[in-house]
């Protein structure tokens, strides 16, 4: 059965996001099947972090010293 892009790439954010308990792919299916709400929530959640991108935790630009200048 082929799905819709879009559904390929919710199952592939569920699957690589969801780490505690580790799901598979029956896993992600079955989520999806029977708690459609859940799987949804889950899958915002993913987005969202994902968004904020890997600077979590990173120094602000404040904290920087300002590069040296050579006269």
């Amino acid at each position: 059965m082929m799905f819709p892009e879009e559904m390929r790439r919710r199952i592939e954010h569920l699957l690589a996001g969801v780490v505690d308990p580790k799901l598979d792919r029956q896993d992600v299916l079955r989520l999806i099947a029977f708690y459609p709400t859940v799987a949804g929530k889950l899958h915002a959640a993913i987005l969202e972090l994902i968004g904020e991108g890997p600077d979590l935790g990173k120094a602000s630009d404040s904290t920087q010293t300002p590069a040296s200048s050579s006269t």
